[in-house]
């Protein structure tokens, strides 16, 4: 009996011992200034006369933040006709802010669809306390989806719900598309390998989603740069995020800061490399197709 009390009374003091002895250690976290995030990808459905724009603004708050919205000094997007790389013509494009909806901004009227052409520069500028970015782009086209399946096979989780999808590639050009399908769940894929052809790729969910569930999918133009972005938020986050929502890490969008500088033609930021708003600034053509699970 005597040895058995004197096991316990050496483990209560053992323990006792490691819990005195234990540091609590602080870990400071990189605090730094909050970045200009801007949600500017314009969807256009080319059937219609025109386009509605709608963007939206916040900061980063943080590491374990929220994302507040917040107000601009001014924003405005010029449209450039270009021939041989000199400017025929300007269109000026302004915004009103959205009363009683801080943080997003319309265009006045919407953007005419004929104005989507492959020689027109769209140059959006913002100024945000004391900073003045600059994100240019060009319209991106899409072809049309063919067909949109649910299907099966042995190459992804059986347990997962797959479709497939099959669209043409357009001809006589490098393409790159991102394909929403649906609720904040993306891919990208480059016409290496199938240029000029039809084409049938397949995507898995990572669950299985219930039977009647019904499925916007789309197909959504892109240049390289909105490819090489898309691909990055992916990576990092796994597929599973919000399109313009903070990452993981900071992933650099097509805008920088202009502040000061004269020539907007030389705008890479290349004394500056650390200045920049987070986001992505593009117009791209997108056609979608209804699923249901089943």
């Amino acid at each position: 009996m005597f040895l058995l009390q004197r096991n316990r009374l050496c483990l209560l003091l053992l323990i006792i011992t490691l819990v005195g002895c234990e540091d609590v250690i602080e870990v400071e976290l990189a605090d730094e200034a909050p970045r200009l995030i801007i949600d500017a990808l314009i969807r256009v459905n080319m059937s219609e006369p025109s386009t509605p724009v709608a963007i939206r603004v916040s900061l980063t708050d943080g590491f374990f933040g929220t994302v507040p919205l917040t107000k601009l000094d001014n924003i405005i997007i010029i449209m450039e006709e270009l021939e041989d790389e000199l400017i025929r013509s300007t269109v000026a494009i302004p915004f009103e802010e959205i009363k009683n909806n801080f943080g997003i901004y319309n265009t006045v009227n919407p953007i005419s669809n004929s104005l989507l052409k492959d020689n027109n520069r769209f140059s959006l500028y913002i100024e945000h306390a004391g900073h003045v970015y600059l994100a240019q782009t060009f319209f991106s086209p899409a072809p049309p989806i063919k067909t949109v399946a649910q299907s099966t096979s042995e190459i992804f989780n059986p347990n997962n719900t797959e479709i497939t999808i099959t669209f043409e590639d357009i001809p006589e050009k490098d393409n790159y598309y991102v394909f929403d399908f649906d609720n904040e769940n993306y891919s990208t894929l480059a016409d290496e390998f199938f240029a000029g052809q039809e084409y049938t790729f397949s995507y898995s969910y990572n669950s299985e989603l219930p039977r009647g569930t019904q499925l916007e999918i789309g197909i959504l133009g892109a240049d390289m740069s909105f490819y090489n972005y898309m691909d990055l938020l992916l990576e990092q986050s796994e597929g599973e995020f919000e399109l313009f929502e903070t990452p993981v890490a900071t992933v650099r969008g097509n805008f920088a800061d202009v502040t000061n500088i004269d020539n907007i033609d030389s705008f890479d930021n290349v004394e500056r490399p650390n200045v920049f708003a987070l986001g992505y600034f593009g117009i791209v053509q997108e056609h979608k197709m209804s699923l249901t699970i089943e």
